[in-house]
């Protein structure tokens, strides 16, 4: 215990967090495992079970404070993994989400912001997340501008918030000419497009030409 009031301290030659931590850690085993003839002792010389979770909690404020600095998400993650114990956790980790997530959008990857919500699901910055992922993913998909690249994004993520947006493409795409026939095969080649109405209009407009009976 007092190994690791003296590493913690930045005011002498000894300062080492990393001893401070491991002395601390071995105070708090070796006090769980002494009798109550030696807590009695111990506890004349100011030394008992709070007093050394209040250390422990000084030692991982330390470490808490220098994940701070380093400003990395891998910082931050190494402090929350060795410090489950600290008591201003809630802290780390949202301040943790905040650094990653800075760092997804800097990337501006759908990888990056899938990783972020798969990762922290928790996190408030989780919904942003997916929604950037949502497009930046979308966008990958169909990057070609071809037909069939909408057609198979349709096919394989029927569940995407894009879904309305590729079916437009799609019709927009195959009905660059103002023919009824056109749009009429877009009809049997898309029935379940959300366009279809529209088509039908169009082909209505394009074929009853004269208004009359």
């Amino acid at each position: 215990y007092g190994l690791s009031i003296i590493y913690l301290r930045q005011d002498n030659p000894f300062h080492q967090p990393d001893s401070a931590l491991k002395f601390i850690l071995a105070s708090e085993k070796a006090y769980s495992n002494s009798d109550e003839k030696k807590r009695a002792k111990l506890f004349a010389l100011g030394i008992d079970s709070m007093e050394i979770r209040e250390q422990k909690e000084k030692v991982s404020n330390h470490f808490f404070e220098q994940a701070k600095k380093q400003n990395t998400e891998a910082a931050l993650n190494n402090f929350i993994a060795q410090h489950p114990w600290f008591k201003r956790m809630e802290e780390a980790k949202k301040f943790r989400n905040r650094v990653a997530f800075t760092a997804a959008n800097q990337q501006n990857t759908w990888e990056a912001y899938q990783a972020f919500f798969l990762n922290y699901p928790e996190a408030k910055q989780s919904a942003e997340a997916r929604h950037n992922y949502d497009r930046l993913f979308y966008e990958h998909q169909t990057k070609s501008g071809k037909v069939s690249d909408y057609e198979t994004f349709l096919k394989e993520y029927p569940m995407s918030p894009y879904v309305n947006e590729a079916q437009y493409e799609i019709y927009a795409l195959t009905t660059g000419i103002e023919k009824a026939e056109v749009y009429h095969s877009f009809i049997k080649n898309y029935p379940n497009n959300r366009n279809v109405k529209e088509a039908w209009r169009r082909v209505y407009v394009l074929s009853v030409t004269k208004n009359d009976p």
